[in-house]
């Protein structure tokens, strides 16, 4: 997975995570970030790496994104692994 592969699966999930605001409020809650702070710094790959760990660690989420999206678990652990190391 490229960095650019990384980047833009985790954004997908930044975006189903939008779209559930109970989600979000806990993805917030979580990493102690505030909604304008993610807004702001969204494409930061540190931010990135916690949307996609957060999916990780929420194996109804993650089960739901993957459906939704069509993307393979396989590669949210990839993203993961890509994000923490650029």
């Amino acid at each position: 997975m490229t960095p650019q592969s990384a980047e833009a699966l985790a954004l997908k999930a930044l975006e189903f995570l939008a779209n559930s605001p109970d989600n979000l409020d806990g993805f917030l809650a979580v990493t102690g970030i505030n909604g304008y702070e993610l807004r702001e710094r969204a494409e930061e790959p540190v931010v990135l790496a916690a949307v996609v760990d957060f999916m990780l660690k929420n194996e109804g989420l993650l089960i739901e994104f993957c459906d939704t999206a069509s993307i393979r678990s396989r590669d949210v652990h990839a993203a993961l692994h890509v994000l923490t190391n650029l």
